[in-house]
Formats: C-alpha cells, sequence, structure tokens
C-alpha cells in the first residue's frame, strides 16, 4: 500500500503529547500502548479456544480477501453474516482470509447494542487507555482476523473516534483525512455502502498518495492507533492471528469537514425519505443534489481572506 506520508508514533509515556493529538484529532501510533494490558497475556489464540470455543458467534464472509463485497451497481453489501461457534470461526480464520470477525457485529460493553455476555471473561481482563474517560465510550468491541484480509477504504459511520489496540498479529494501516472526500470517489450517497471509497490502495498502480495526503504505519503487537472521527482507513492483516479491541468514544468536538457534513445528510436524507412516498426519480434528483452539496463544500472563509 502506497502512501505519502507516516503516521506519528509517540512513546506511551508521552501522554501529553497524546493528548495534544487527540485535541487536535490528529491520528497517532501509541507506540507500546497496549504492551502491558492483562488481556493480551492472558487471551491467546489456545486461551480463547479452550475457554471460549463454545460461546455463539457472528462473523463476516466474503467472497474474496477483500472486505467487504460490494455489489457491481455499487448499492448493496454482498459479504453474508455466518454464524457459528468461536472454535469453529478460528478454525474457519486460519484456513481462509473470506473470513473476518469484527466489532459491528461482536460487542464487549455497548451504550446502544447487545453485548455478548459470554464474552465477559475477556472483558474482566481488559484495561482502559488512562487517557479515555470511561464515560466516554461507546462501545467496545472485538476483531479476529487471519492472514491476508484486506479492508477497503472507509469512514466509520458512528461519527466516534476509535482507540484500536493490537493484542497480537501484525496490521499495516493506511490514513486519509476526511477533507480529501472529493477525490476519494465514494460509493453513492443513499446505498449500504456510502462511507466506502472506489479508491484501491492495494492496486499496484495506485498513484494518488499525495494528492490524497495518505499516511501509512504498521501496528505492531501492544501498540494502540488513535483513529479520529472521520478519517479513512484501510488495513491489510499480516499476522496469523490478529487480534484486536478497540473502543468507539464520543469525541471531543465533532469536526466539521465534507466527508462528517456528508454523513449528517445521509441521516438526514435516510429519515426523510421514510417519511415520504415520493416517486423514484424525485428521491433520485434529492440524492444527487445532496451529493453534490457535500462534494462541493469547503470551510467558509470571510471575504478577502
Amino acid at each position: 500500500m502506497r502512501t505519502h506520508g507516516t503516521i506519528e508514533r509517540i512513546a506511551a509515556a508521552d501522554t501529553a503529547a497524546i493528548a495534544d493529538r487527540v485535541a487536535r484529532g490528529r491520528p497517532a501510533i501509541v507506540d507500546g500502548g497496549a504492551a502491558g494490558w492483562k488481556i493480551r497475556r492472558a487471551w491467546t489464540s489456545g486461551r480463547l479456544r479452550a475457554r471460549l470455543g463454545h460461546v455463539p458467534i457472528a462473523w463476516r464472509q466474503a467472497r474474496s480477501e477483500i472486505h467487504p463485497t460490494i455489489s457491481a451497481d455499487d448499492a448493496a453489501v454482498l459479504s453474508r453474516d455466518c454464524t457459528g461457534t468461536l472454535a469453529g470461526y478460528l478454525d474457519r480464520m486460519a484456513e481462509t482470509p473470506t473470513v473476518f470477525l469484527d466489532a459491528n457485529l461482536v460487542a464487549l460493553a455497548s451504550r446502544s447494542q447487545p453485548a455478548n455476555p459470554d464474552l465477559a471473561p475477556m472483558l474482566a481482563d481488559l484495561e482502559t487507555p488512562p487517557w479515555v474517560e470511561r464515560r466516554a465510550i461507546d462501545t467496545i468491541g472485538v476483531w479476529l482476523s487471519g492472514k491476508g484480509v484486506r479492508t477497503r477504504l472507509h469512514y466509520d459511520r458512528n461519527g466516534r473516534d476509535n482507540y484500536n489496540a493490537q493484542l497480537a498479529g501484525r496490521k499495516l494501516v493506511v490514513l486519509v483525512p476526511p477533507d480529501r472526500l472529493p477525490l476519494l470517489d465514494p460509493f453513492p450517497l443513499g446505498s449500504a455502502v456510502h462511507n466506502f471509497s472506489r479508491v484501491d490502495v492495494y492496486a499496484p498502480d495506485f498513484a494518488d498518495a499525495r494528492a490524497l495526503g495518505a499516511l501509512g504505519g504498521e501496528l505492531k503487537p501492544g501498540d494502540l492507533l488513535y483513529l479520529p472521527a472521520f478519517w479513512f482507513h484501510a488495513f491489510e492483516h499480516r499476522g496469523a492471528f490478529n487480534f484486536n479491541v478497540n473502543f468507539w468514544c464520543d469525541p471531543i468536538c465533532i469536526p466539521l469537514n465534507p466527508t462528517s457534513l456528508r454523513q449528517e445528510a445521509a441521516g438526514l436524507l435516510a429519515r426523510a425519505l421514510e417519511a415520504e412516498e415520493d416517486e423514484p426519480a424525485t428521491r433520485r434528483r434529492l440524492v444527487a443534489r445532496i451529493e453534490a452539496a457535500c462534494l462541493d463544500w469547503t470551510p467558509a472563509r470571510p471575504p478577502g481572506a
């Protein structure tokens, strides 16, 4: 994956530098930010299988190693959700990169969605990053994947900061600032995948890294990535056993940029269309006008500035 710059690495002990990055909404990799956590020592692949292998779990099944699989008309996700036991998933994960267990399906704790009570033993061994206020945490999720899994460039629609702890395995990460939305060729507003970009950061001829301001980095075991709200991101999973826990948290402030504006518009549009019985052509024109306005948006500047 080609990038133009590097995600800044900050020592876990440098709490002032970490707080500064969070306050400014700038990503960083906290070097060793989760290195000493009990969950890293206590929950190896073997321990997960032995203690929680019987737990019912859900995961994604895609048509290739690229997640998710998106339809040819850019309108729908073709990946399907599968269910089984955690042990069954770990077996499947070792066989193919087409499966992916992500935190949108498996929550340890959440304000807004059911958490999996059978995974409570893991939660008991989980630490909270010292600079994260517990009251700001919306969801704590689990990610498990094998070698070769790749995620498409996208942003999280929940509008929250993400603290992602790499407990085992390695991942390459690419980040793109949310103000580069007009260059990212997003899938259409109104579709189920409007938060994904058509830009293929894995393509051998990918040459837009400079224009996109793409930042790259590697998450090693024990590292913690601070991913600000609405930043586009993609991961290539290098470890045979990748184990992550993430904290989606309320941001200190909601950033105003083309991506956050478009996401707000997506929510307003969805609610408006639920209440109206307009003709399909009218709906398409409405979507197109909102889409164009968001992609053309720039921060307002005083006259003569």
